[in-house]
């Protein structure tokens, strides 16, 4: 009897070897190109997961084929059957297709309708596994079509959630398996600080330059006006803007003075006393410059924004420049006086406070 055994075990496997290579032999293969994008990996927290994987071999996704996507169940969690819906699934296989229908029980399949893109999800909320089927009369991807199977696991489009663990974990697998025995596995992480808070802080500020502290307006005659300018600079990050503000009299000598143009302003008229400011580029007479604006809106105060009109009022809190946001402003301030033919000779001067205000 052993002989026997031993000629019939030798028969068959002359037998065996005999057969062609690989007759009647089915090789299962690896999916290539396999990864999951998730939305986050921090603990105790719904993520939508963005699966992508490739054919291989030839193969295509036709009807009633269908992919098995398992993850561990220590590592993620999935909320009660009865909140899953299409809209909590997206599939391209090469072509935008329409998720038809997903499991209303546990591990139970969908009734999927026949068409031509339509695809369903039965969901085992038990074991986390998410099986994709091709319905009837499907039309079949191209060859080693490249697989995307999105699971909005936060609520954005749908309410069925898929939690991480509340636990740092490395490398949890999850593994892809077809109807036709091919395969892939890819690794996920969730991690304690996969969110981290980057902050800083910006400090209220204010800058004022003015570009001379006096302005020499010459010898005045009842010809011409004397002119003369400085600039302005203010820059401030104050969400409710600033004023920039003048104080002070008029042109002065002993108990003798020229006479202030006013809050609502004069055009220059030489042989007429008068004494003022503005903020523009002025033609008559030609001083000063626009305001230069770096950022933000740069704005004149009532009367001291047209060009040719000039204004001033003695020893009272006047703005002339002012912005209702964050700005930063390079301004002209010009001045020009005028005197007539019987101005008192003398000295005359002024001495003029600005300040720079910011609203925080």
């Amino acid at each position: 009897m052993l002989k026997k055994l031993q000629v019939l075990t030798s028969g068959l496997l002359v037998a065996l070897f005999s057969l062609p290579f690989g007759a009647g032999i089915t090789f299962a293969a690896n999916y290539a190109d396999v990864s999951d994008a998730m939305s986050t990996q921090a603990k105790n927290t719904p993520a939508t997961h963005v699966l992508e994987w490739t054919l291989v071999g030839g193969d295509t996704f036709a009807t009633g084929e269908d992919f098995a996507i398992n993850f561990s169940d220590t590592d993620f969690t999935l909320n009660s059957i009865g909140s899953w819906q299409t809209a909590d699934f997206s599939f391209n296989d090469g072509t935008a297709r329409t998720v038809n229908a997903v499991s209303t029980s546990s591990g139970v399949a969908p009734s999927c309708a026949a068409g031509v893109n339509n695809v369903c999800v039965t969901i085992n909320t038990s074991t986390n596994v998410f099986t994709v089927v091709a319905a009837g009369s499907y039309t079949a991807s191209s060859a080693n079509a490249t697989i995307l199977f999105t699971i909005h696991g936060t609520t954005a489009s749908g309410t069925g959630t898929m939690t991480n663990a509340n636990a740092d974990t490395d490398s949890s697998i999850y593994t892809i398996t077809g109807s036709n025995g091919d395969v892939g596995s890819g690794a996920v992480v969730i991690e304690d600080n996969a969110v981290v808070t980057v902050s800083a802080t910006v400090n209220p500020t204010l800058t004022f330059a003015l570009g001379s502290s006096t302005v020499a307006l010459g010898t005045l005659t009842a010809g011409a006006p004397g002119t003369g300018s400085h600039s302005v600079e203010i820059a401030t990050n104050s969400a409710g803007g600033f004023a920039i503000t003048y104080n002070g009299p008029t042109l002065t000598s002993g108990a003798n003075t020229i006479d202030a143009y006013g809050v609502t302003g004069a055009v220059s008229a030489p042989g007429t006393e008068g004494f003022g400011i503005n903020l523009r580029d002025n033609a008559t007479p030609n001083v000063g410059t626009d305001v230069v604006t770096n950022a933000g809106t740069c704005s004149y105060a009532t009367n001291y924004g047209t060009a040719d009109t000039f204004s001033f009022q003695p020893s009272t809190t006047t703005a002339v420049a002012t912005s209702t946001a964050a700005a930063d402003c390079e301004y002209t301030a010009s001045y020009v006086a005028n005197i007539s033919s019987t101005t008192a000779a003398g000295a005359y001067s002024t001495a003029l406070t600005y300040v720079a205000t910011a609203t925080f």
